[in-house]
């Protein structure tokens, strides 16, 4: 599945993993509802590694302003057209230090995208310089209990560079200055998938996700996303990913 693209709209109604889009939609839902818990909808965010800025929209929403990044050029191209007025597009490759001149903001988002990078401490660097005292970073990384290795060890995804343990994510937050606040999971998404796989090879289920139209529409698509792929403290070991709230230490 992870190796027919780069990354994953939701809203694509082309790409027909449900149970994936669902996993990836709710991570932004979540940040979106922990920045309006946390804020007045008038703060500042950064959306690292945002492709063609899906996510950035959903935060926008809660937010004075979204400054949106990643190195793709045709990813932000394709979504220059669909963003909302107060996203704001830069590409800037965070395998480099990072000289860009970014004002502060109260959140930094970032989901799936740190082990897409070879070297990780640019980009903690800079979202420690850019976050605000008592802001808060907002990320994913996937198990190492999912992502599956080759015989040498590295990533099979292709565009994953490392496989992180918790023990691994813990060491990297720490000695860019950060501390974990909460560590949650996704598991739902994990699970139905494999129930709907093996009910579908038995010939039991009358359609399946990826046939049915309905399972594409936005308000199936956020409804589901609520309902089964919102981040939560349950059987978080059988979470694709884990999702971090990190704080900047004092």
């Amino acid at each position: 599945m992870w190796e027919e693209r780069e990354y994953i709209n939701p809203f694509d109604e082309d790409y027909h993993y449900f149970w994936m889009k669902i996993e990836h939609l709710g991570r932004y839902l979540f940040a979106k509802d922990e920045i309006l818990k946390n804020s007045n909808a008038s703060c500042f965010i950064a959306d690292l590694g945002c492709a063609d800025g899906y996510g950035s929209n959903i935060l926008a929403t809660v937010a004075r302003r979204v400054d949106a990044f990643d190195i793709n050029a045709n990813y932000l191209s394709s979504g220059e057209n669909n963003k909302n007025e107060n996203v704001y597009f830069h590409k800037v490759d965070f395998e480099k230090p990072v000289s860009l001149q970014q004002d502060k903001v109260d959140f930094v988002v970032a989901f799936e995208f740190l082990e897409h990078l070879e070297n990780p401490h640019f980009v903690l660097d800079f979202v420690n310089s850019i976050l605000k005292e008592g802001g808060k970073f907002i990320c994913s990384i996937p198990s190492n209990l999912y992502e599956v290795a080759t015989a040498d060890g590295k990533p099979s995804n292709p565009y994953h560079k490392h496989i992180y343990t918790q023990d691994d994510v813990q060491e990297l937050f720490t000695a860019h200055g950060f501390e974990i606040e909460k560590v949650l999971g996704q598991a739902f998404p994990n699970i139905f998938a494999k129930n709907e796989s093996k009910w579908a090879k038995k010939k039991r289920l009358p359609f399946t996700s990826s046939s049915n139209p309905i399972f594409t529409k936005r308000e199936y698509l956020e409804y589901f996303g609520y309902m089964f792929a919102y981040p939560n403290e349950l059987m978080i070991d059988k979470s694709y990913s884990f999702i971090y709230i990190v704080n900047k230490r004092k």
